[in-house]
């Protein structure tokens, strides 16, 4: 086989079972924050994708260590002292022994096919995604990540000289060989060879220029249904007639079952005609034009106390956010987290002055958060995309309901403050869109709330 070739030549066999995990426990911090981000990030794609019964499949597994939610995966690699050390820790649910081009599973036997850190290492990458496409099902996902491995990364520099320390002054033969990688990737590239094997690419981002990370589906997918009769989804308003009609009629299309509340702030356009035409499609339009508090805060904190499903997610209405993410968000709350956040890798358009200010507004709020002995939150703390557990949530309101800036402009921000430390938060990854209609609702006052509610 042509994995077993390449495996002669670089060592892989010798490689110990706990190898990766030794990664993890490093002396050397960089190498120990490499892969425990890397795994974490694709541990947090395989959950915002996955739901009970779906088959997980992952080729060139080594020791699955980044399933440490112990999800049942099916894995495939040609190193077996890794695939039962994963077996006995429960990583994996079963295994195969084997070149993962050509591996014994049935054609279409996976809802989701991992590959992490492994194309790298492929000579024949068109074989390879032909055997992903074979066993892949024609709605599943492909998850999968690779070194940024540019003249201008991170990765590489660093690369080299672990290669040149263990390699040629530790004498390790994986090492010496550069640990088989003989592929090279940049966002851009990994975009075009999965598009020119058949994939759309339905999510990409780097980790600080260290690790590529990529969420892709077959060419022919349908875009699906979802049965989502125990989810809520919350959308407050101000104005936005020109995008909430094509949004409900998305919504109450796409999540089947679902309710959908929206929360309306008093809005002077035609945003309630248009909304109340969908109150036959398990649609609630909450007019607020009369209350004495105005804010988005307060739009969503009377919107949330309607709520009577186990889960509810909040949605801007201006399409800033995709609507496809709501799955991925609502499959990490029906793993038991207890909040899940959609965060931004990547924004559309954005000037150099709003750039800033989301920086420094995101700088602030960790420091707040950090000063309130709360965990380290590497996710998006000011993101409007969010979910939660709809008890979890009731409970935190009945407790600090003076807690909140009502007429703030970032609810989620002041949830961060007062959740406990246990708290299970889940985390899904999304392309910031670019607004079509409607203007920002950031202004003088929205900001000024915000820094009172740092203090609050």
């Amino acid at each position: 086989m042509i994995i077993d070739k390449i495996n002669e030549k670089i060592g892989y066999d010798e490689i110990v079972p706990d190898f990766y995990d030794q990664q993890i426990y490093s002396l050397n911090p960089v190498r120990s924050w490499f892969h425990t981000n890397r795994n974490f990030i694709i541990g947090l794609l395989v959950k915002a994708n996955y739901t009970k019964g779906k088959r997980i499949v992952d080729l060139g597994c080594g020791d699955c260590n980044w399933n440490t939610s112990l999800l049942p995966v099916h894995g495939v690699d040609v190193n077996e002292g890794m695939l039962r050390f994963s077996y006995t820790k429960g990583r994996l649910a079963s295994y195969e022994v084997g070149d993962f081009n050509r591996t014994s599973l049935e054609s279409q036997d996976a809802d989701i096919v991992v590959a992490s850190e492994v194309l790298e290492h492929v000579a024949q990458i068109k074989d390879f995604f032909k055997e992903v496409k074979r066993i892949l099902k024609p709605a599943g996902r492909f998850i999968l990540s690779v070194p940024y491995d540019t003249r201008f990364s991170l990765f590489r520099p660093l690369f080299f000289l672990q290669c040149l320390l263990r390699g040629y002054i530790l004498n390790n033969g994986y090492y010496k060989k550069r640990c088989g990688h003989i592929q090279h990737f940049s966002l851009r590239s990994l975009s075009h060879i999965l598009n020119s094997n058949g994939f759309i690419v339905d999510n990409i981002f780097s980790m600080r220029r260290f690790s590529i990370f990529a969420v892709a589906k077959i060419a022919q997918a349908q875009s699906p249904n979802y049965q989502c009769e125990d989810l809520t989804i919350l959308i407050p308003t101000l104005n936005e007639e020109k995008t909430i009609g094509g949004l409900l009629s998305d919504l109450v299309n796409t999540y089947l079952g679902a309710r959908v509340i929206v929360s309306d702030d008093g809005s002077s356009d035609n945003t309630a005609r248009i909304a109340t035409n969908y109150f036959r499609k398990n649609v609630l339009f909450l007019d607020r034009s009369k209350e004495k508090t105005h804010g988005l805060t307060a739009s969503i904190l009377d919107g949330i106390n309607l709520v009577q499903t186990p889960y509810f997610v909040v949605i801007d209405a201006d399409l800033q956010h995709p609507i496809g993410k709501i799955y991925e968000i609502y499959n990490i709350l029906k793993l038991n987290y207890d909040l899940a956040v959609a965060s931004r890798i990547r924004v559309q358009n954005w000037r150099l002055n709003r750039k800033i200010i989301s920086y420094v507004a995101t700088l602030l709020g960790k420091i707040t958060l950090w000063l309130k002995g709360k965990k380290n939150f590497s996710y998006d703390i000011l993101s409007g995309f969010w979910a939660s557990n709809t008890s979890f949530i009731h409970g935190l309101i009945r407790q600090h309901n003076n807690k909140f800036q009502q007429k703030g402009y970032k609810i989620l921000f002041d949830f961060l403050k007062i959740i406990p430390k246990q708290t299970r938060i889940g985390e899904v990854f999304y392309e910031f869109q670019t607004r079509n209609a409607g203007e920002s609702k950031i202004k003088i006052p929205v900001v000024i709330a915000y820094l009172k509610s740092l203090f609050i």
